[in-house]
């Protein structure tokens, strides 16, 4: 039996939402998503514990074809985003925060392009944020086609800040391996390298998602229990123990993804620059809090010792403090 044959039953595309305590989200998401569903899309939600009504609101939706699955506790954002693709059945499978929504005019063609496009483990839309009239625009790269490997990864590993309209192709991820780096927060950042060392990628200046009202957030807000945040799966991922902590994790990930020098270099800059602009911003919280943080910093090797993380750093504390100052006039 052919592959096609075996898929033939199956969807192409599984968008896949995890969730945790946003049941008013929730329902507006998948309410806008079965009104337009087709019938080569899934949608599956894999609840992570939550202990508001999401169980009771999921039943509403019982006899709209959603595959809900839901965790006996909080597994935290990354074991929870692994769920949803374990128990995805589509070739693709198209990642959808629970407060957002699908433009599916662009959805169609992602589809078309998906059956034409067989070497594509990637594709990457555009989401927009129109909240409170402004408009902010994420993961927009044009419209390009990256090859296999180092193209893809020195273009987009990293710069992808939002997970909604991420589509990659499943059987180019490991899911067991992506678990070694479980507490990083940024799962969808693990598999995206994933499925750019098995095919190419194909980035759209068409609009897949709009993010819609935020809510509250799934992670352990009490930033006291300072010994519980590194490498706790639910601890807040905007500490700056928790921010320290991921730095460590996605390097590791560069040494996994690559032994070219260059490639290492575009990563390393972005990931320096990246930590560059959380100490600058710290610096104007807290004094104690931007000692802390750039001691634990000054212990990563390919941070502390790099003249283009200081170069970064002067950069945004003087960005950071021109807009303070600009902004108190």
């Amino acid at each position: 039996m052919s592959d096609m044959e075996g898929r033939k039953d199956l969807p192409l595309v599984s968008i896949c939402i995890p969730t945790f305590n946003r049941a008013e989200a929730l329902t507006l998401c998948l309410g806008d998503l079965i009104t337009n569903k087709q019938s080569d899309i899934e949608i599956v939600v894999s609840d992570n514990g939550s202990t508001d009504n999401t169980e009771s609101v999921m039943k509403q939706f019982q006899d709209e074809g959603i595959r809900y699955f839901r965790n006996e506790k909080n597994l935290g954002f990354d074991l929870n985003l692994i769920k949803t693709v374990e128990h995805a059945r589509g070739e693709y499978v198209f990642f959808l925060s629970d407060e957002d929504y699908v433009d599916y005019k662009n959805i169609l063609w992602l589809l078309e392009q998906i059956r034409q496009k067989k070497t594509v483990t990637q594709f990457l839309g555009t989401t927009i944020n129109k909240q409170k009239n402004i408009e902010k625009i994420y993961n927009m790269y044009g419209d390009i086609t990256l090859k296999q490997g180092c193209e893809s990864l020195n273009a987009v590993l990293f710069e992808c800040s939002y997970m909604s309209g991420i589509v990659l192709k499943k059987d180019s991820l490991d899911l067991n391996k992506a678990k070694d780096y479980v507490s990083c927060a940024y799962m969808f950042v693990i598999f995206q390298a994933q499925a750019m060392l098995k095919g190419d990628t194909v980035c759209s200046s068409k609009i897949f998602c709009y993010q819609g009202k935020e809510h509250n957030l799934s992670y352990d807000k009490d930033e006291k229990q300072k010994s519980s945040i590194i490498g706790n799966p639910i601890a807040n991922p905007y500490h700056y123990l928790s921010r320290v902590h991921q730095l460590k994790e996605l390097i590791k990930l560069v040494y996994e993804v690559t032994d070219d020098i260059k490639t290492r270099h575009i990563l390393f800059n972005k990931l320096r620059n990246r930590i560059a602009v959380q100490l600058a911003a710290s610096l104007f919280i807290s004094l104690n809090q931007f000692k802390d943080f750039i001691s634990k910093v000054s212990q990563i090797r390919e941070v502390w010792f790099s003249p283009y993380f200081w170069i970064f750093l002067l950069k945004h504390i003087t960005i950071k403090a021109v807009y303070n100052i600009t902004r108190q006039k």
